[in-house]
């Protein structure tokens, strides 16, 4: 490849991307970003034909391609439930979301959900000392009579810090928490 113009740019890369090019065996142009890619994001890159040319060839044809930093994903989603076995004490559900890219906590309590048999419960969103990992606690939760199911939802549209695609699906957990146990009958008899 020979260079039309000198410090100019090759490639229109949409976001825009600072950095240098350079050229190898005179027939590849490589860019090398001084910026950070942002997550979840996909970059449009057209050639910019007008500055390049090829040795004795004809004009090169315009190009175009795009290619994308992974998506954003919840990596990691599960719940326990608490329960003091020493003094038969109910307590609640904890949890620990994860994912791929930083989160803003605010951003976070608008889009998780905690439901005790399809029902909203009070929760509350703790970050950890990891900007991708963060702990989710319920109010108290008592066993009932029958088995109850809690779910915990990561809602669709969640942004990670400076991405550009948002969370594309909802993920979930579900927790069983099995009945209460029923004092057992060893043995039945009637007096006189």
């Amino acid at each position: 490849v020979i260079v039309v113009k000198t410090n100019a740019k090759y490639f229109r890369i949409s976001p825009p991307l600072n950095g240098t090019y350079r050229i190898i065996n005179r027939r590849d142009v490589v860019f090398v970003t001084r910026d950070e890619l942002k997550p979840a994001t996909e970059y449009e890159v057209s050639v910019d034909v007008d500055r390049l040319r090829p040795n004795g060839k004809k004009w090169l044809f315009g190009t175009s391609f795009d290619f994308k930093t992974p998506d954003f994903v919840v990596t990691g989603l599960r719940a326990f439930y608490n329960f003091d076995v020493v003094r038969n004490r109910e307590k609640n559900v904890v949890g620990e979301l994860n994912f791929n890219y930083p989160v803003a906590l605010a951003e976070l309590k608008k889009h998780v959900r905690m439901d005790l048999d399809k029902n909203e419960i009070r929760f509350d969103i703790e970050p950890s000392n990891f900007p991708t990992r963060f702990y989710i606690k319920s109010g108290p939760v008592a066993r009932k009579d029958y088995d109850t199911y809690v779910k915990i939802v990561v809602t669709e549209g969640l942004p990670c810090i400076n991405g550009t695609t948002p969370l594309d699906d909802d993920s979930e957990h579900s927790l069983v928490l099995p009945e209460k146990t029923r004092l057992p009958v060893d043995d039945v008899r009637s007096y006189p």
